[in-house]
């Protein structure tokens, strides 16, 4: 499975992952919180869910993020599919560490666990319905809204916020402002 596709796991497979995903959401947290005390600058970070704990989690990751160039397999995988975004776009060069995808994860998770915190009635789920949906057989918190129900899924979030960082860009504000898009729309809510 490459990272994070849901999507090619079967259902009994998913099923069995959301469950151990759900049962290790504290130690991930701990663990995210315990590798950002490590980093000089960072003693004092707690995982307290707050705007500030995301704000600060953001900086520290500009901190430590790594990557690697893209090998000459990866890019010719790419430019042989048939997809017009890879037609259209020039394939980045460089792409994060196996070890930096494995914090954006941890990140995400952090993000929407402080969404949840601050939204208790809203719960993790493994998204299910049309295998067809980009979220299939993640772990997302489901959000009801006015006209249904969406999913935050932590390992989009994560990515989408530090996908321009590699690049130089400095967005260590992108994990608190996501938080309070979410909470926004969750005023919405009731």
């Amino acid at each position: 499975m490459n990272h994070w596709d849901f999507r090619a796991l079967g259902r009994r497979e998913a099923a069995v992952f959301f469950r151990e995903f759900e049962a290790r959401l504290p130690e991930r947290i701990k663990n995210l919180e315990s590798y950002i005390r490590a980093t000089p600058g960072f003693k004092s970070w707690r995982a307290d869910y707050s705007e500030e704990s995301l704000a600060r989690m953001g900086r520290w990751f500009l901190t430590v993020m790594e990557t690697r160039p893209r090998t000459k397999k990866e890019i010719a995988d790419l430019e042989a599919l048939e997809s017009p975004i890879f037609r259209d776009e020039p394939i980045d060069q460089m792409v994060f560490t196996d070890k930096t995808i494995s914090v954006i994860a941890d990140m995400g998770i952090y993000l929407v666990e402080s969404v949840r915190h601050a939204r208790p009635k809203w719960k993790w789920e493994r998204q299910r319905g049309s295998k067809n949906n980009i979220d299939y057989n993640a772990p997302v918190l489901m959000i009801q809204v006015k006209n249904g129900r969406i999913g935050m899924n932590p390992f989009m979030l994560g990515c989408s916020s530090v996908s321009e960082m590699k690049d130089g860009s400095n967005r260590e504000n992108d994990y608190r402002d996501m938080f309070n898009t979410w909470i926004k729309i969750a005023s919405h809510v009731k």
